[in-house]
């Protein structure tokens, strides 16, 4: 398994020099280590996970966490178990949102169960592009965090401008 900090930090809960100064530099983010943390304390009652990459992990509130992770296997059902007994014992809601080049796939991760009706991306003079997400009305309810914070957190996530629109 692949975490932005080291095993042993991640099993002792004691940042050592490296991974202090990573924190320190802002590298990495409290929100990394926590989810390194728990993923190290899961990977044995979970064997398949030792082939995750944490990639990087969001806070957008004290109560929830999204974590965007690489894996070449099928994890989806494994993770969800995951998250649910993380909010069971921990009352923390944890997201995890595979890596793609697909903003659809990315931002199904992130709001679901609403669903992503359509998505047109925007090409700006200066060359960069930003995503219009279109969510059908009717989800607004379903969604998980106000449309503001998600527009946030997928900026946080993979560096890329989205406008939420019903």
């Amino acid at each position: 398994m692949k975490i932005p900090i080291c095993h042993f930090c991640a099993k002792s809960k004691i940042l050592c020099p490296i991974c202090q100064d990573k924190l320190n530099k802002g590298e990495i983010s409290q929100a990394d280590i926590e989810v390194s943390e728990i993923l190290i304390e899961l990977e044995e009652k979970y064997p398949q996970i030792r082939d995750i990459a944490l990639v990087k992990a969001v806070k957008p509130m004290p109560n929830i966490i999204l974590a965007l992770y690489i894996s070449k296997d099928e994890l989806r059902q494994i993770l969800s178990r995951i998250s649910k007994e993380i909010q069971d014992k921990k009352g923390i809601l944890l997201k995890f949102v595979k890596r793609t080049s697909s903003i659809r796939k990315i931002m199904d991760d992130i709001i679901s169960p609403a669903r992503v009706v359509s998505i047109n991306t925007i090409w700006l003079p200066d060359g960069s592009w930003e995503s219009n997400i279109y969510i059908s009305p009717r989800d607004r309810k379903k969604l998980p965090l106000p449309p503001e914070l998600i527009e946030k957190i997928v900026y946080d996530l993979i560096n890329e401008k989205i406008h939420i629109i019903f």
